[in-house]
């Protein structure tokens, strides 16, 4: 199979499991961009547990090798029990959840740069201590994780604006 293909599977993929570039980057642990380059067939962006961590998403290995033409649920494969897997599964939701209580109905899936940032942001702070004036610097890291974000969705946009119909 050659790059063009392998990529196409990736997109189809995490098209099947419902995510959207920004949540798969999150669950493979890696960033928006790097997905997306990804999926734009440079796949020597991938980073060495990407495939592994593909796998624990749910996206079916044979299908993505070019094993298999048509992709299945592959329930052994999936590591629903890895508790690490099971709490970024919990944050994608919890943030969809609080994006769309405090933003807007439907923002979360028009604009799931920003559901990343929270996730972001939450990870940030749950790995980096508070301590005294840290209250202030992590409101701060977020919003500039939201405004990345934001970053990210006007390029996007304006990508999809200079394509056109």
């Amino acid at each position: 199979m050659n790059t063009e293909e392998i990529a196409s599977r990736i997109i189809s993929e995490r098209k099947r499991l419902g995510l959207s570039v920004a949540q798969l980057a999150v669950l493979v642990g890696i960033t928006t961009a790097e997905q997306a380059t990804i999926e734009a067939g440079h796949l020597e962006a991938r980073p060495y547990s990407y495939n592994e961590a593909l796998k624990r998403t749910g996206a079916d290995p044979r299908y993505l090798s070019g094993l298999s033409d048509i992709p299945e649920i592959a329930q052994g494969n999936v590591m629903f029990e890895d508790e690490p897997f099971q709490e970024a599964v919990s944050l994608l939701r919890k943030s969809i959840q609080a994006v769309e209580a405090f933003v807007g109905e439907g923002v979360a899936a028009s604009e799931p740069e920003l559901v990343t940032a929270l996730m972001r942001a939450t990870l940030q702070s749950r790995y980096c201590p508070l301590g005294a004036g840290d209250l202030e610097n992590l409101s701060l890291n977020l919003s500039n994780a939201i405004a990345d974000a934001g970053t990210e969705i006007a390029r996007a946009l304006a990508g999809e604006l200079d394509e056109g119909p």
